[in-house]
């Protein structure tokens, strides 16, 4: 992004970063080029004070930092830092030289002809990083796009929806731009697919200069979006057909980002290392595009006060001894590769004097036992009278719960919603309940066809579906997902965050290993309560 000079009305710190300068403004926040406390250079993204006050906006801000830190890739932006909870709130990302590239068409025209086939397979190596996350962008364009000397980098997840969360925009409204959105986004859905009907006109738009529907106003640019072919005439022929299968308006037949990337570099299973393969092609293609000014250099590091440790540490013990922290403390800071909690087990109180002392440290007592529940949520009468109907709807059920093997739990679908799982009443075959984080709230299915038959069976032990977490997390499981994370799978969602991998059950306290939402570190947690 282009670097220009701090307005009058912009601060000249926010927490603990200099700004040196604008890099761009958008709906949500300006982007300031700041110095870190160890004179690097990051870019900072606040909110805009008049949206500050806004519960909607402070969501959707907190939801963009949550969505950048579930996406790592070589051509995405990483988050290095994220405050959630202060005034006013911002997140630290990554500096990365260079412009945007409508900055690079507007002033120097297209991309050079061969640079476009590298472009378009780093761009869909972001993609592929981004719906790995189970997130999807919804809002690719030139102007999402930072030419680096390393390839193209994808930025603002500001308007992303992670697929597993609640919409945040209101009926009719449609998220995006109006040039480059796909045609299933007019109608309020945009899924993985809409993200690569965005890459190839983002691609058409680098090779050529021009947007593939022109320009107009938004009506008539929906309009062309809906009923008309892109113009991607002037794309270099070799990648005519992936952009015309990409550019299909039927989201079922466009390929998929990985797809996509196994295409333009001529690797098949890329899926592993999809960035490696990228950076190969780029290595030999790619043309550095800097624009605009230098940017200043970094500060020097200053150097580390190892001597104010010890005074550090003391205060810590004070703040204890006064009762003012204990076990686990939390805030909505998040640093990459740390935690975003501490665990501070108590100390004596000599200690704190610079006294020796023989007496062994305090431990905290033994978590109690994790208790299992069997759940019922039928009686002769119909639901258990501690159990509430959040909704009733229609719909029906095709498969054994993926997560239960219970003989009566069932995998159901009401519209486009899956439930998994759903539980038969022994004393009725009308209806299925299907429990939504909480054992006591339900959705109710009332059933359009005869349940299947079930392979659920008890011979390999009850599964664990719902539990709550010492936290106070509520947990559910996660029928379908494919995430995955150090390699273990997502295997439940919770309040505010994530299990992944199998749970801990060999000890009288069951454990499991939990991502917070605005935390990409897996820590183990404990379980209060199992429901099988």
């Amino acid at each position: 992004m282009a670097l220009t000079a701090l307005h009058p009305a912009d601060p000249r710190r926010i927490g603990g970063y200099r700004l040196v300068g604008r890099l761009g403004a958008g709906g949500m926040g300006v982007v300031y080029l700041a110095h870190a406390a160890d004179g690097s250079l990051v870019a900072v993204k606040r909110l805009h004070d008049e949206l500050a006050d806004d519960p909607a906006f402070r969501t959707r801000f907190r939801q963009e930092a949550v969505t950048l830190t579930r996406v790592r890739g070589a051509y995405t932006a990483t988050v290095l830092a994220v405050h959630t909870d202060e005034t006013p709130q911002f997140l630290v990302l990554d500096y990365v030289p260079g412009p945007t590239l409508t900055e690079h068409v507007t002033r120097s025209g297209p991309l050079p002809a061969g640079s476009v086939r590298g472009f378009a397979a780093g761009l869909a190596a972001a993609l592929s990083a981004v719906h790995r996350a189970d997130v999807v962008h919804r809002d690719l364009k030139p102007a999402n796009v930072l030419l680096s000397d390393a390839g193209p980098k994808v930025i603002d997840f500001g308007i992303a929806r992670i697929s597993d969360a609640t919409h945040l925009t209101r009926t009719g409204a449609h998220i995006g731009s109006p040039g480059f959105m796909a045609p299933e986004q007019l109608t309020g859905e945009a899924g993985a697919p809409a993200d690569v009907f965005a890459w190839a006109l983002t691609v058409a738009f680098a090779a050529t200069g021009r947007a593939p529907f022109g320009a107009g106003a938004p009506e008539t640019i929906f309009y062309r979006v809906l009923h008309t072919e892109p113009d991607i005439a002037g794309v270099p022929d070799d990648l005519l057909p992936l952009l015309s299968e990409a550019l299909s308006k039927v989201p079922a037949e466009r390929p998929t980002a990985a797809r996509l990337v196994a295409a333009l570099t001529g690797e098949q299973g890329t899926a592993e290392h999809p960035d490696k393969v990228v950076a190969d092609l780029l290595s030999h293609t790619w043309i550095q595009t800097q624009v605009g000014p230098e940017p200043p250099k970094p500060l020097p590091a200053k150097r580390s006060r190892r001597r104010l440790l010890p005074i550090a540490a003391i205060c810590s013990v004070i703040l204890l001894a006064a009762g003012a922290v204990y076990g686990s403390t939390h805030s909505d800071q998040l640093v990459a590769g740390r935690p975003t909690h501490e665990v501070v087990a108590p100390i004596p109180a000599n200690i704190a004097s610079g006294q020796p002392s023989s007496a062994p440290t305090t431990t905290r007592p033994a978590d109690p036992a994790t208790q299992v529940l069997t759940y019922q949520p039928w009686t002769p009468q119909g639901l258990s009278p501690r159990i509430t109907a959040t909704a009733t709807t229609s719909g029906s059920c095709w498969i054994s719960a993926s997560k239960s093997m219970r003989p009566e739990a069932f995998r159901c679908t009401a519209g486009s919603t899956i439930h998994d799982p759903c539980f038969s009443s022994p004393f009725q075959s009308t209806s299925v309940a299907c429990p939504v984080l909480t054992p006591d709230d339900v959705v109710v299915i009332n059933l359009t066809a005869p349940l299947p038959y079930s392979t659920g069976s008890t011979t390999g032990g009850l599964q664990a579906w719902l539990m709550v977490l010492s936290n106070g997390q509520k947990c559910s499981a996660a029928g379908g997902a494919t995430t995955t994370l150090e390699g273990m799978r997502l295997n439940y969602h919770c309040t505010n965050g994530f299990i992944y991998g199998d749970l801990d059950d060999g000890k009288p306290t069951w454990t499991a290993r939990f991502q917070a939402n605005d935390n990409p570190i897996l820590e183990t947690t404990t379980i209060a309560t199992v429901y099988r």
